[in-house]
């Protein structure tokens, strides 16, 4: 029997169909928000297969075709002094509008965008009331609110097997001495399950690399006599 009977040959992709991520990578970002739909992989490394150990070969689709709004779930965590509100999942989407992201370079938006937990709210103008759960938060700006969001997008991603789901906070700036109630908001983020089924297929693998072999020129035998 033909080995082309055994293994179909349409099922055999090229290396450049991959990307290739290591624990090495991981630690570092490797794309980028280039809009609440879509992101752009700027990082060569995980473009070409490394030289050994292990990587995971992941399709170059379900990478470059990622929705942020829609292919991200969040989670958030109201602790206002002792009292802690969890609220329901929802789509990135329903924070990262394409209101919040024409106003991007004004990270204001966006902070207070996830400090409404996803939920109805009240603008007082001065401050933001949650109106299911009767909490009254002042408005502020966390400047690292966007990079606090990527790196979260990019754990989600490269946690993709695990059941835990990334977190950053943020909280409304205390002034010395006063006595006001601690307010943060925890953020929680992961894969939308659609995407997760995909990253948990047949289609994606961890492997080991081979070590290359270093053949012997005959220049290099005649240096040795």
């Amino acid at each position: 029997m033909s080995w082309f009977g055994a293994v179909p040959v349409a099922k055999i992709s090229p290396k450049d169909a991959f990307y290739f991520l290591t624990d090495g990578r991981i630690k570092h970002e490797f794309f980028k928000l280039t809009g609440p739909d879509s992101i752009s992989v700027y990082n060569s490394d995980i473009k070409t297969l490394p030289d050994s150990g292990k990587a995971t070969a992941i399709p170059k689709g379900i990478i470059d075709g990622l929705n942020p709004a829609k292919h991200f779930m969040v989670k958030t965590r109201l602790t206002v002094g002792r009292s802690i509100q969890s609220f329901g999942e929802f789509a990135l989407g329903q924070i990262l509008t394409d209101s919040v992201w024409k106003y991007r370079n004004d990270p204001k938006f966006l902070t207070r965008a996830f400090f409404s937990c996803g939920e109805p709210c009240l603008d007082l103008g001065s401050s933001i009331v949650i109106l299911s759960c009767d909490k009254n938060i002042p408005k502020f700006s966390d400047d690292m609110i966007w990079e606090k969001l990527t790196m979260a997008l990019h754990k989600a991603l490269t946690s993709f097997a695990c059941y835990s789901w990334p977190e950053f906070t943020i909280e409304v700036p205390r002034k010395e001495g006063s006595d006001a109630e601690h307010i943060t908001v925890t953020v929680s983020i992961s894969l939308a399950k659609e995407v997760k089924d995909l990253m948990t297929s047949k289609h994606v693998g961890t492997f080991t690399v081979p070590k290359r072999e270093v053949k012997e020129t005959p220049e290099d035998g005649a240096k040795e006599n």
